[in-house]
Formats: C-alpha cells, sequence, structure tokens
C-alpha cells in the first residue's frame, strides 16, 4: 500500500469526507487534520466559530475542496510532528492557526517547486531552536527558509487600545496644575508593554518639572522621549495659562501612528533578521504571510527598502532648482544609504494564507539589493513574481506563471 498516494471518495451529497482520504492500519485510523464525521453545516462561517470548525462542519463544496488541498499538505509533513501541527492548525486563536497554517502551506510548496527538506525546526548547538526548514534545492544548493506570519490591521487595532489604556490610565493617576502634557506615539510595540510602568516613568518627570517651575521662576521644562519595547512616546510639557481647566495629559484623539502596514512588515522582517543559527554561510530566506486586505506592493518595498522622500534643492530666492527621490532609513535593507541586515537574502511575500484561504496570488519574492552573488529562490522564479537588483542598479519585477500548476490548485 503507497501511502504517499491518496483520493477521495465523494459522498452522496458530493461533499468529500475527509476520513475516507486516508486507509486504517491493524484497526487504527490514521491522523488527519480534520475532523471526521458528517459535515452539515451550511451557509456562510458564524462570527464565533473558529476558521477550523468551520472547515470542519461545513458540507459546502469550496470548503470540501479546501479540505482536501490541506489533507494532501498534511499527508506530505513529517509524520513525527504531525500531531503536533494539527494541534495549532485547530486552534481556536485565529493568529496561532494562521501561523500553522502557513508553516504547512511552505512546507508543500518547498516540496512541489523541486527542494527536499533535510531538516524541521533544526536544533543547532550553539543557538536555541533553528530555521523552520532546511533545504536542498534542486541546483545543487542550500537554504535556511523561516515562516512567519504578520497582521498589520489587528497591530494596530492593538495598538490604539493599548494608546488609550495609557490615556485613560494617565487621567486618573496623574495631576499637575502647573503643567498638563501632550503625548506623541510612534512606532509599534515588540511585545505587550507595561501601562502602569509608563505612567510611572511619565509621573517622575511630571513631578520634577513641578519642582523645577516652583522653584526657579520662567524655567521652561524640555520633551523627554519614553521608549517601552520598541514603542517610542514623546512626552510633551506646556505650562498652563491662568484659568485653563484642561486635564493633565488630555486625550490627543485620532489613530496610533502605525497607519501603514509597512511597518508592522518592517517590525517583523527587523526581528527574522536578527535570528543566528548554526548554518550562518547558508543563505537565509523569509517566508511572511501578510494578512492584510487589499495590500499594496509598494508597502512591502517601502518596509525592505525605507519610504520614497522627496529632496526640493533650493536656489537663494528659495525657488526650487532640481529635487530628487531618496528613501528614508526605516528600511530594513539599507540604512543611511548602506546595506543593512545583509544576512537576511530574500523574503518571500504570500498573503492571506489561512484554513479558507488558500489560493492566493502570485507569491513575490524579493532578493537583498546589496546581495545579488547568490539568489536562493532561482528554482522557483518561473512560477513566482520576483524583484532584484538588475539592469544598472535598479530593483526590476520579473513576471511567473503562478502556483496553480504546482499546488494543485
Amino acid at each position: 500500500l503507497q501511502t504517499d498516494r491518496w483520493s477521495a471518495r465523494p459522498e452522496s451529497n458530493n461533499v468529500i469526507d475527509s476520513s475516507s482520504m486516508y486507509p486504517t492500519f491493524c484497526g487504527m485510523e490514521k491522523l488527519t487534520l480534520f475532523k471526521p464525521g458528517a459535515k452539515t453545516l451550511t451557509g456562510s462561517k458564524p462570527q464565533r466559530m473558529s476558521h477550523y470548525e468551520y472547515c470542519c462542519r461545513s458540507r459546502d463544496d469550496s470548503v470540501a475542496a479546501a479540505r482536501q488541498f490541506w489533507e494532501r499538505c498534511f499527508l506530505e509533513f513529517p509524520t513525527e510532528h504531525r500531531q503536533a501541527m494539527k494541534n495549532r492548525f485547530s486552534s481556536a486563536d485565529f493568529t496561532q492557526h494562521v501561523g500553522a497554517a502557513f508553516e504547512l502551506y511552505s512546507h508543500s510548496f518547498l516540496m512541489r517547486s523541486g527542494c527536499t527538506i533535510e531538516g524541521y525546526e533544526v536544533s543547532t548547538t550553539d543557538a536555541p531552536g533553528g530555521p523552520d526548514f532546511l533545504a536542498s534545492t534542486p541546483d545543487d544548493g542550500r537554504c535556511q527558509f523561516e515562516v512567519t506570519s504578520v497582521f498589520p490591521s489587528s497591530q494596530r487595532a492593538e495598538l490604539d487600545r493599548i494608546r488609550a489604556d495609557i490615556f485613560q490610565t494617565a487621567e486618573r493617576d496623574l495631576v499637575s496644575e502647573i503643567v498638563w502634557i501632550l503625548l506623541r506615539f510612534d512606532g509599534s510595540p515588540t511585545s505587550p508593554p507595561s501601562v502602569g510602568r509608563i505612567i510611572r516613568r511619565i509621573g517622575r518627570h511630571l513631578k520634577m518639572w513641578d519642582a523645577e517651575i516652583k522653584a526657579a521662576a520662567g524655567y521652561t521644562p524640555e520633551p523627554v522621549t519614553i521608549i517601552e519595547k520598541g514603542m517610542t512616546i514623546r512626552v510633551e510639557p506646556h505650562l498652563r495659562k491662568p484659568g485653563q481647566t484642561l486635564p493633565t495629559v488630555p486625550f490627543s484623539g485620532g489613530k496610533a501612528t502605525l497607519g501603514r502596514a509597512c511597518d508592522a512588515i518592517a517590525t517583523k522582517l527587523r526581528d527574522k533578521a536578527k535570528k543566528s543559527y548554526k548554518h550562518a554561510e547558508l543563505p537565509y530566506v523569509v517566508a511572511l504571510n501578510v494578512i492584510e486586505v487589499g495590500l499594496d506592493m509598494e508597502e512591502v518595498i517601502d518596509a525592505l527598502l525605507g519610504r520614497e522622500q522627496v529632496r526640493l534643492h533650493l536656489n537663494s530666492d528659495l525657488s526650487i532648482a532640481d529635487h530628487e527621490i531618496k528613501r528614508h532609513h526605516s528600511g530594513i535593507w539599507q540604512f543611511k544609504g548602506r546595506p543593512s541586515n545583509t544576512r537576511l537574502t530574500a523574503v518571500m511575500l504570500f498573503r492571506n494564507i489561512c484554513c479558507l484561504d488558500y489560493t492566493p496570488t502570485t507569491p513575490v519574492s524579493f532578493y537583498h539589493p546589496f546581495v545579488n552573488s547568490t539568489r536562493p529562490l532561482s528554482h522557483c522564479e518561473h512560477i513566482t513574481r520576483y524583484l532584484a537588483n538588475e539592469r544598472g542598479n535598479k530593483y526590476v519585477c520579473h513576471e511567473g506563471s503562478g502556483l496553480s500548476n504546482v499546488m494543485r490548485l
């Protein structure tokens, strides 16, 4: 019996039961990704139901096709890791589910593009853990693949919640009859910051400003900057005018300054670029799954190379003599015109991969523009779009045929 082949036996209602895709051995059913049983749910996914649960229970033909696809990917996954993968894939937590789904998808993609998986979550002696996949490519190369997902909209919502918590706590705990404070936020925290610690630090500065103003007439307090978990807060003190009843820390309104997907993408990639694994001589590729509706490709390029800026050159009468387009040093691959994070050889971008969305637009590979000596993804350039530094230091885009045939979509 060849267990690497599979077939699906349609039921009377034209819905494929994933439990029929696997044989049994000595009375024991082979582990499947989805729960077996009748598929009775019709219509769209209920709001409070997880993606996995809906995929298990829905009788919709498109969901049945999704089950076939994911079961095929699951069958290709290393046997000793399948139970752990199923536990993560079936999680009600959407973030954990998406992470597992994209890992499963990436494993299948690498295999179907001709790679041989040498190791999964490779352990090393001089670093805790390893890359998600260590692979041999069809052109006799070897490469490390790290798989991760980012949720820009969710991060923006979380940052707005943190920001609101800081304002509400400050309004309750910080009081001054001399100074009022304006808070300006920038950046995204790498982990949940401590609101209490932030308020205590602002409170210490507030007490110092009050004491200095009382001790010296005409003293003007200077702004300070607080950095907490990667998030920057600029604290700007202002002297109260006579009779002014403004709260000590008035809510400034609006949304957080993490307004673009490129900020969340850059934060995630910068964190991955810092990883240090045993095989430092091998190309290091991050496969990135961005969960964002209507993602603009310019957002990704801005995250990698920095936001575009126009620099004006003025004449003596302040008229515009010339202009040039530069990039801000916020990109992960260049800092003030110099190469940065050269350890990260390439980034492969996927969009919105999850249990119910497995037929994405063609992925895009971005090669580090200052590390052009090797192209670790050359074996799949014919099926993906890719951008590389070519034609006189220009970032050139090449089109691919797509994943439909390779992934059997």
